[in-house]
C-alpha cells in the first residue's frame, strides 16, 4: 500500500537499490577477476617478461621490446633459465574462403606451451613444430568458421611485406577472461624467418616481447647478475637506443605493473606495429 500511496518516493528507492546491488556485483566481478589474473598458469610464479630500459634521447623507456638474438643468447649461457619464448608481431590479411580481415599475428618459439598453459579447445601442445601450423583463438575460429570445427582447414595470409602464405589450423586456444596476453593468432618463429628473409636477424632487430621461465630453486636474481654483459653487445649494434639494464617483470605482477612498460603484449601496454621512433626497424 506504501509503494501505491508513494509511487514515485517508491521507485526511486528501488531503482537505487538495484543500481547499487548491480555496481556491487560488477565492482566483486571485476576484483575477483583482477586479484586472480593469470591464476590457470601453472608456472606462473616461475614466469619473467624481460624488458629493456633504454635511453632514447636523453629520455629514460622501459620497452617490451628486447633484441631478437636475447633470448637464445640468455638460454644457453644463463643455468637458472629453462625456457625462453619470444612475440613477434606482424600484420596481414587473413583469408578463409570468402572471409578476408585485417589480422594482427604474434610469431613465437615453438616452445610456448611449455610456458604457458593456455586451454585447448582442440589441438595439443606440439601445434607450432611445422611453420605452416596457425593457432586461432575460439574468438577467431568462430569468426571466420562458425559452428564448425576449423582443424586441418587450410587458410591465406598476405603480410605487409607482400608475402602470401597458406597455413594449416593446428589447435584452437580459450584464454580464460582473466587472461593478460592479448592475441588472436599464434605462428611459430620459424615461419617469421621464412616469410621475411631478408630480416638479417642481429642484435639490432628486436621482437616485441621475450618471457624466460626459471628452473625450480632459481631466483631471479641470477638472471640479473648475469644480463648486464648483454648490454654491450645491444648497444654495440645500436648506439642511438642505449640499453641501461634488461629488467624482469614477474607474470603476476603484470596486471599492476603494465603501465610501466610501453608497447607490451601483457595488460594496457599497446603492441606497436613497428618498433618505436629510432627503433631499428626489423
Amino acid at each position: 500500500r506504501n509503494v501505491m500511496r508513494n509511487g514515485a518516493t517508491s521507485f526511486i528507492n528501488i531503482f537505487g537499490l538495484a543500481v547499487g546491488v548491480a555496481a556491487t556485483i560488477t565492482i566483486f566481478i571485476f576484483a575477483d577477476q583482477f586479484f586472480h589474473t593469470d591464476d590457470f598458469q601453472q608456472k606462473r610464479d616461475r614466469i619473467y617478461e624481460i624488458t629493456s630500459v633504454v635511453n632514447a634521447g636523453k629520455k629514460i623507456r622501459t620497452l617490451s621490446e628486447t633484441p631478437y638474438l636475447l633470448a637464445p643468447g640468455m638460454k644457453e649461457e644463463i643455468p637458472a633459465i629453462e625456457e625462453v619464448v619470444r612475440f613477434k608481431l606482424r600484420s596481414g590479411a587473413f583469408r578463409y574462403q570468402d572471409k578476408v580481415f585485417s589480422e594482427r599475428f604474434y610469431f613465437t618459439d615453438k616452445n610456448i606451451f611449455k610456458v604457458f598453459n593456455f586451454p585447448f579447445i582442440e589441438g595439443g601442445t606440439q601445434v607450432l613444430e611445422s611453420p605452416q601450423n596457425i593457432v586461432l583463438t575460439k574468438k577467431m575460429a568462430e569468426k571466420y568458421f562458425g559452428d564448425r570445427s576449423p582443424i586441418d582447414q587450410t587458410v591465406s595470409v598476405k603480410f605487409g611485406n607482400g608475402h602470401l602464405e597458406e597455413f594449416t589450423v593446428s589447435a584452437v586456444l580459450d584464454p580464460p577472461a582473466n587472461n593478460t596476453m592479448e592475441f588472436d593468432f599464434l605462428l611459430s618463429m620459424e615461419a617469421h624467418e621464412k616469410i621475411y628473409p631478408k630480416n638479417p636477424h642481429t642484435w639490432a632487430d628486436v621482437v616485441h616481447a621475450t618471457f624466460l621461465l626459471l628452473k625450480p630453486g632459481h631466483t631471479i636474481d641470477e638472471v640479473a647478475a648475469l644480463s648486464n654483459k648483454y648490454k654491450a653487445t645491444q648497444n654495440e649494434a645500436s648506439p642511438e637506443w642505449k640499453t641501461e639494464e634488461f629488467k624482469f617483470y614477474l607474470l603476476t605482477d603484470l596486471t599492476t605493473r603494465s603501465n610501466e612498460i610501453e608497447s607490451g603484449i601483457v595488460g594496457s601496454g599497446e603492441p606497436q606495429r613497428d618498433p618505436p621512433a629510432g627503433r631499428p626497424r626489423s
